[in-house]
């Protein structure tokens, strides 16, 4: 999929368990400068997962109406103030899940704030001062 994104700037992937070998060959493919290899500590989630909480509340999120994705937010808990995933998989009518839906988003919210740019555009300084000269004159192109 990201090999057909025209515009791809970045990506954040969870880098444990199966997760390891897959972020890896991304970073070596795409660089290590578009991909982040996340291997969350207790100060990463609780970061992340308060920012998924912000983006759900204030609705500047879309996500799917599906139950499997409702069930993945609803199995979020608190320990010692903490938000965590469950350690067991949650049954669904689609099988078993381990949340994958949450990590997913806060996958995105991660790898959204470390964007970079990868297109840029020179404009010759003369032809920009010649602009701006005609701007300030009042001029347009027109004249």
């Amino acid at each position: 999929l990201i090999r057909q994104l025209p515009h791809f700037s970045g990506g954040a992937f969870d880098a444990r368990g199966n997760g390891q070998q897959i972020a890896e060959e991304l970073a070596d493919e795409f660089g290590r400068h578009f991909i982040q290899e996340i291997k969350a500590t207790a100060e990463w989630n609780n970061k992340y997962f308060r920012k998924l909480a912000e983006v759900l509340q204030q609705q500047s999120l879309i996500i799917p109406d599906d139950r499997d994705i409702a069930l993945d937010l609803a199995a979020i808990t608190l320990e010692k103030g903490l938000p965590k995933i469950p350690e067991k998989r949650i049954n669904t009518a689609n099988g078993q899940r381990h949340c994958d839906s949450v990590v997913a988003l806060i996958m995105a919210i991660a790898a959204s704030e470390t964007r970079k740019p990868i297109y840029s555009a020179q404009i010759d300084p003369p032809v920009t001062l010649k602009i701006t000269q005609k701007l300030r004159q009042g001029e347009s192109d027109e004249n």
